[in-house]
């Protein structure tokens, strides 16, 4: 399928905003919900430009959180706004009651970040944002096919950033990104910001970025959606099973109520994780952490952080289990059952 793919794209010589671009763009705007979506180069570009289209530039204050991934940040400093962290609550991810607490008279936008793939609680983010006048755009770059009482994340803000980098959900064989909006000016102004045109946003002058998906890309993330569901399905089976299986001492995934995770990273937490890491790598078991450093701790630029501590308790003790839609039964009981004597070797 994927050589078919690639060879119907080289086969019409239309490398650049072309057919497969155009129909991608639409099924999965179908896909989510909304009313269109506008590929991007990747998903940091599809986070920036959101937030440009929006009006988000110098002098505005934007609200996430610092367990994420640091091109979430990266997207926010870019386009000259001050980032203010917030801490998370149980599930991982923005909450609620501190964002109240950040919001101030320079408050311009939300990002939250469905961290993992698990939603956050977007209704209580969006009547706050609505409370305040403020614009809400969705990380939702782990979270291809998560949602909320069966609506999909990306469609609960003014608009969402999706990535197709290769270990995603939904990943192509090389770098893409998708913002999805229901908003047609929204919509409007990205297709020319994506490709170096300028738009009149607020009274300022925005100079759009060469951000672009590529036909390539689009022609396999289109086979490739077809298959998002019965993926998801099987990451979730596999999540239920290690939540099954996993001694009661490892804190397990939490989502919301109603929520659906897409469970891109199956995460646990641990005072004992160095144990656990070392344990599992005699196992030939591979361990990860996502993410060693708070997105505040890789770079410098206009940061300003609020009370993080369930955020660094997170970053010491959150570990990731392997977790792919082809991971077997066997592999799962193998995994917990390491886990578990790695415990009874360090009762007294």
């Amino acid at each position: 399928m994927l050589l078919t793919d690639c060879r119907r794209v080289l086969t019409s010589r239309h490398y650049i905003n072309g057919t497969e671009v155009a129909c991608f763009e639409e099924e999965f705007a179908s896909y989510l919900g909304v009313s269109g979506c506008v590929g991007t180069a990747c998903g940091t570009d599809a986070l920036y430009l959101a937030l440009l289209a929006l009006g988000v530039g110098p002098g505005d204050e934007v609200i996430t959180v610092s367990l994420t991934a640091y091109p979430t940040l990266l997207a926010i400093l870019r386009t000259g706004a001050v980032a203010v962290l917030v801490d998370v609550d149980d599930t991982l991810t923005m909450d609620p009651d501190a964002l109240i607490e950040g919001i101030t008279s320079h408050t311009k936008a939300i990002v939250p970040v469905h961290l993992y793939g698990s939603p956050c609680d977007m209704q209580r983010i969006c009547d706050i944002a609505e409370a305040h006048g403020l614009i809400v755009v969705e990380d939702a770059c782990q979270a291809h096919g998560a949602a909320i009482e069966g609506r999909r994340v990306g469609t609960f803000g003014h608009a969402a950033a999706f990535s197709f980098y290769p270990t995603k959900n939904l990943g192509a064989i090389g770098d893409g990104g998708m913002v999805a909006s229901s908003d047609p000016q929204i919509l409007q102004r990205l297709y020319r910001l994506r490709s170096m045109q300028s738009e009149n946003i607020d009274g300022r002058q925005i100079t759009g970025y060469n951000s672009r998906l590529d036909e390539l890309q689009a022609a396999i993330l289109r086979s490739r959606l077809k298959e998002l569901e019965k993926r998801n399905l099987a990451r979730r089976k596999a999540a239920a099973a290690y939540n099954a299986l996993l001694p009661d001492c490892l804190k397990r995934p939490f989502a919301p109520a109603q929520a659906l995770s897409a469970v891109h990273i199956y995460a646990v937490r641990s005072e004992q994780r160095p144990a656990f890491i070392s344990t599992l790598e005699r196992g030939r078991v591979p361990a990860m952490i996502h993410y060693p450093k708070l997105a505040h701790e890789y770079g410098e630029g206009n940061i300003r952080c609020r009370d993080l501590r369930i955020s660094i308790r997170v970053r010491e003790e959150i570990l990731s289990l392997p977790m792919h839609p082809n991971l077997q039964q066997s592999s799962i009981e193998y995994i917990c059952t390491l886990l578990t004597e790695e415990l009874s070797h360090e009762a007294p």
